[in-house]
C-alpha cells in the first residue's frame, strides 16, 4: 500500500483498488478488505475488520494524499480494539482528516454518542462525519438533541429506535416497535427523521 501511494504519477487522473480477504486464515488477519479510491489529490480509503464483535466493523476515511502517504499501515490493527481512547488517538494523528465514515453493530450508548461529537472537536479539518449504528439508546439520543456543531461541519447517524412510550426495547433492533431513523446533527441543532425502510418482516 505505501508504495502504491508513493508511486502514483501525476498522470493517473483516478485510482480505485480492492482488496478481499478470502483465505481460511482470515480470521487472524486486521483487516477483512480495504478498498482505495484515488481522484485528484483527494483520497478515500475504505477498511472492514474481520475480527467478530468489533467496535468499528467498517471505517472510510477521507483526506489530502500527503495524510495517506504518511499511514503507518501496521496500525490498522487498532481496528480490532474496542478502546474508544486508542481509536480517537488514531483519528487525531491525521491533522487534514476531512471525511469520516464509521460502521458499527453495536448500540449507540451515551458514551459512544459523547465519543462522536469529540471527534469534530478534536479534530477541526472534518467537516463531514457519518455513522451507521446499531440500536440507539433514549441515553444517546438525549446527548444529540442538546449538540450542536461547529458551522463547517455536519455529522448524521443511522441506527433503530423503539417507538413504545414505556419499556422501550434496548438491544434488538429487528423489533416491531421499531424504526430505522437519520440524526442530524449541525451548527442549528438536532433534527431527526424517519427513513421509512421496511424491516424483513414486511
Amino acid at each position: 500500500m505505501s508504495a502504491l501511494v508513493r508511486g502514483r504519477t501525476r498522470t493517473l487522473s483516478s485510482l480505485s483498488l480492492y482488496i478481499y480477504c478470502f483465505s481460511t486464515d482470515c480470521w487472524n488477519c486486521s483487516v477483512h478488505s480495504l478498498e482505495l479510491s484515488l481522484s485528484e489529490e483527494i483520497y478515500s480509503i475504505c477498511i472492514k475488520t474481520s475480527y467478530e464483535d468489533p467496535t468499528l466493523s467498517s471505517l472510510t476515511l477521507t483526506l489530502p494524499r500527503s495524510e495517506l502517504i504518511r499511514i503507518d499501515w501496521t496500525n490498522i490493527q487498532i481496528l480490532r480494539q474496542r478502546d474508544l481512547d486508542a481509536l480517537m488517538h488514531f483519528f487525531c494523528s491525521f491533522s487534514e482528516l476531512q471525511k469520516l465514515k464509521m460502521e458499527t453493530s453495536k448500540e449507540m450508548t451515551k458514551k459512544f454518542s459523547v465519543w462522536i461529537l469529540q471527534i469534530i472537536q478534536k479534530i477541526p479539518s472534518v467537516t463531514e462525519l457519518l455513522v451507521d449504528a446499531g440500536f440507539l439508546l433514549e441515553e444517546a439520543l438525549k446527548v444529540f438533541q442538546r449538540s450542536y456543531t461547529r458551522p463547517d461541519c455536519t455529522v448524521e447517524v443511522h441506527g433503530y429506535i423503539c417507538n413504545k412510550q414505556s419499556q422501550k426495547c434496548s438491544k434488538d433492533r429487528y423489533q416491531r416497535c421499531n424504526e430505522r431513523v437519520t440524526i442530524h446533527l449541525n451548527y442549528q441543532g438536532f433534527y431527526m427523521e424517519n427513513e421509512r425502510m421496511p424491516l424483513f418482516w414486511d
